[in-house]
């Protein structure tokens, strides 16, 4: 790229800026589109989060719960008796 071209310009070369819907960043810190890029740079392009990582955790535990339950252990599958 040429010297002083911005994220936007980078994005737009790669052919990936129709995928920015949200943030962008460089190496995991949010910048603007018009923020320069310097040689080296990874320009990186944010989504939303599809699940609330809170509830995916959640709703992880309550079918493990659910589950051993049903087969009458508590233990999880890592501590079974026999597994090493």
């Amino acid at each position: 790229m040429r010297s002083g071209a911005t994220v936007r310009d980078v994005l737009a070369k790669s052919g990936l800026l129709h995928l920015v819907r949200g943030k962008v960043g460089i190496f995991g810190k949010v910048v603007r589109e018009d923020t320069p890029v310097a040689n080296g740079d990874r320009v990186e392009i944010y989504r939303p989060l599809a699940v609330d990582p809170k509830e995916a955790r959640r709703a992880r535990a309550a079918t493990y719960t659910n589950r051993s339950r049903r087969a009458g252990s508590a233990r999880s599958p890592s501590r079974a008796p026999g597994r090493r």
